[in-house]
């Protein structure tokens, strides 16, 4: 027996994707690689009574938290990660906290799939590529990115 209840006509499995950083309306570029993007809501227990007679557990949604979002792409000539990273080690962490929004884009159509918007996120982590002269690989940059908040879009 089938189960009917979820929608299986809107249903599509994302594959084949870049992803796109945009932060405060300015296009950041593409990266390869992103993870992180989640929320944790960490469980209360509590009791409650039935009847006034017979307690029970009972958990509730308590504090809620958001992971750390890391990005990674081949190394470009583009300074924005370093620059955007360097206002928060001069010590101008207001003006390093930005808004902004990741696409998950279909590379055969270049249409967004999913869209996830971030709110007063800060780079806590840049990280140069290895580098050896005699590798035949793409030299990679990450970034950590700190965020309050994560919710998807589209």
């Amino acid at each position: 027996m089938a189960f009917s209840g979820l929608p299986t006509d809107s249903f599509q499995a994302v594959t084949g994707v870049l992803f796109s950083l945009t932060v405060d309306g300015t296009d950041i570029g593409y990266f390869n690689k992103v993870s992180g993007l989640s929320i944790d809501i960490t469980p209360v227990e509590t009791t409650a009574t039935k009847d006034g007679t017979s307690y029970m557990k009972v958990n509730v949604p308590g504090r809620m938290s958001y992971g750390d979002i890391e990005f990674g792409r081949g190394l470009s000539t583009d300074k924005t990660l370093e620059e955007w990273v360097d206002t928060v080690a001069t010590g101008k962490v207001a003006d390093a906290r930005k808004n902004g929004s990741i696409d998950v884009i279909d590379t055969g159509t270049g249409q967004p799939m999913a869209t996830f918007e971030f709110q007063n996120g800060w780079p806590s982590r840049w990280s140069g590529p290895s580098l050896s002269a005699s590798a035949d690989e793409t030299s990679i940059e990450s970034m950590t990115l700190v965020v309050e908040a994560i919710t998807r879009t589209a």
